[in-house]
């Protein structure tokens, strides 16, 4: 199973944001695309297009976008 495969059970849900049960399983995820060699750009890209498809709001992708971006390069 690619990462890809993987980003609308880590952060799909339009229904909701990001749970924190969701965070190993994102982390994981992270983890995988960047050993495969993808940027943050090309995680972010399949994270809108997944939320695209399942209805959501810009805030929706945003948000989910951050939380993201946060896991990817934590400070």
């Amino acid at each position: 199973m690619s990462w890809k495969s993987r980003v609308p059970g880590c952060f799909g849900n339009v229904d909701a944001s990001f749970r924190t049960h969701h965070e190993e399983d994102a982390r994981d995820l992270i983890l995988e695309a960047k050993v495969a060699g993808a940027s943050f750009e090309e995680l972010e890209r399949e994270m809108v297009w997944h939320l695209y498809r399942k209805g959501a709001t810009r805030e929706q992708m945003d948000e989910q976008i951050d939380q993201a971006r946060a896991l990817w390069s934590p400070s």
